[in-house]
């Protein structure tokens, strides 16, 4: 099965910073942080009018 969520819903839950687990806790979120892992010898992509790489 496949879903499919919206770019500002995926992005509420990326950027919080804490966020209420299953069993009623409170826990951290990625702040929006992400670690992208490419070979060496390839290329970063081209992105037009974006400089964030």
């Amino acid at each position: 099965m496949r879903n499919v969520h919206k770019r500002e819903q995926f992005e509420q839950i990326w950027l919080r910073t804490k966020r209420i687990i299953a069993s009623g806790g409170v826990s951290g979120g990625s702040g929006g942080v992400v670690y992208l892992i490419k070979p060496t010898l390839k290329p970063w992509p081209k992105v037009a009018g974006s400089t964030n790489w």
